[in-house]
């Protein structure tokens, strides 16, 4: 966050990808996404690039319609959805009602 200016003037960046544990991770607040600060910091990574032009993308760990619409509605232009594990542990559980 300290850098952010610097990382979007770098010449020739078409986009860039919030993980949101790596984010909340360097604000001490592992996992923790409904956090102000994580929210803040995620906010203003958003409207930094809009202003540039820079696409945006983040990734939807778990899997969730409803966020994954919300991060849509933000302006997020690609998206990371979920991860093959959290994917297989749903089927294991046959709780396909988040796909």
């Amino acid at each position: 966050l300290n850098n952010l200016d610097e990382i979007l003037n770098v010449e020739g960046l078409d986009a860039i990808l919030i993980g949101p544990y790596d984010l909340s991770a360097s604000l001490g607040l592992i996992g923790e996404f409904e956090h102000p600060d994580f929210l803040s910091a995620r906010n203003k990574i958003l409207n930094c690039a809009k202003e540039k032009n820079i696409a945006t993308g983040i990734h939807v760990v778990e899997p969730s319609s409803c966020e994954l619409k919300a991060r849509i509605d933000e302006g997020y232009r690609f998206l990371a959805y979920s991860i093959d594990t959290v994917m297989l542990r749903k089927a294991v559980e046959k709780d396909f009602s988040l796909y």
